[in-house]
């Protein structure tokens, strides 16, 4: 049980850095000083509860609350919230039984039928479930690359029968990488690989042949990474730049570069990985590298490993950990596929 005794504690260490931070012009950026303290607080507290159960995911989850202490912007503090509430999610579904992870399967396989079940609705120009005006294949999550990402996901859970049927729904979106991700996934997990990858293949070369400009997209992340690294300097490669301030900087940079002015300001990396050391810095990667070290053995041996595959390719190109919805997801399903660990009795009895 978390003492709760502790959090005038955790005020208190707050205190001197808020102090600092919330004056100024910066006070605009989070305008409910007080309010923010005790969330902050009690957040770190929380933080720190997890790291009890699980230490390097709390640890992170530490880390990045942390910084929206150093930098109170409510984008940061939103980033902060979702990442310490998606590692609680991830320890509570370890406490499923494998009943109880069977059945969160099928939820899960059933969300997904049903987005491609939307999105196909939007190809034929019917409406029944959205009172707005079709704004593209997006299902429900605002965006085809979201979707994309999220269909990509769960792909690999599917059966057998139903595989080609969610490839229809990556196909409406056009996207490579969800199709690339959700045929690693498969192939991960099947043994008839060859025929999926075939048939991925397949389905791949329609979608390279109707997206005549993904060169382009590719070739424009990587000037975009490049350009991060080289703003980049001394302490900020250890602590980071700041929880969500790519999206702060990065544009900026872009413009006084002039870095790929005509397609538009790369307000997320498009890569996972490049944005966590961007954000996060070193520390933040080694956190994360140190939880996969204890569980990765793990979830690469159980059913959701497919979905652990995709979701590592999707993260190669997409930001879904910044992305409430496939965020949720991913917490989900890497909750799912280390569930039945040692510390699990120890988070039941808390």
């Amino acid at each position: 049980m978390f003492p709760l005794g502790l959090l005038p504690l955790f005020v208190g260490i707050t205190l001197p850095f808020l102090a600092y931070s919330l004056t100024g012009a910066n006070i605009l950026a989070f305008k409910q000083g007080p309010s923010f303290l005790m969330a902050t607080a009690g957040m770190l507290g929380l933080a720190i509860w997890v790291a009890t159960i699980d230490r390097w995911l709390g640890v992170l989850a530490f880390w990045g609350v942390l910084w929206s202490v150093f930098t109170p912007s409510t984008y940061t503090f939103e980033l902060a919230f979702l990442l310490l509430f998606g590692c609680i999610l991830l320890l509570l579904t370890r406490m499923l039984q494998p009943l109880q992870i069977e059945g969160a399967k099928h939820v899960i396989i059933l969300g997904g039928l049903i987005q491609v079940i939307i999105v196909w609705s939007q190809f034929w120009d019917y409406h029944w479930w959205w009172p707005f005006d079709s704004v593209g294949y997006i299902g429900m999550l605002g965006n085809p690359a979201y979707l994309a990402t999220y269909l990509a996901i769960i792909t690999p859970l599917a059966p057998w029968w139903l595989v080609p049927f969610f490839y229809l729904g990556l196909f409406l979106t056009q996207s490579v990488i969800g199709i690339i991700a959700a045929t690693f996934g498969i192939m991960w997990v099947s043994k008839h690989w060859r025929l999926w990858g075939l048939f991925s293949a397949f389905v791949l070369g329609i979608v390279l042949h109707l997206r005549t400009g993904w060169p382009v997209g590719v070739e424009a992340r990587w000037d975009i990474w490049m350009m991060s690294f080289r703003h980049t300097e001394g302490l900020q490669w250890l602590v980071g730049h700041g929880l969500g301030y790519w999206q702060f900087f990065v544009p900026l940079w872009q413009e006084q570069d002039h870095v790929w002015d005509e397609i538009g300001r790369f307000a997320q990396a498009h890569n996972e990985y490049i944005q966590l050391q961007f954000e996060l810095g070193l520390i933040g990667v080694f956190v994360v590298v140190m939880w996969l070290r204890d569980h990765l053995a793990k979830i690469l041996a159980s059913s959701f490993s497919g979905s652990v595959v995709a979701l590592a390719t999707c993260a190669l190109a997409m930001f879904g950990f910044h992305v409430t919805g496939i965020a949720a997801l991913s917490y989900l399903i890497l909750g799912l596929a280390s569930a039945g660990e040692k510390n699990v009795a120890t988070l039941r009895y808390c």
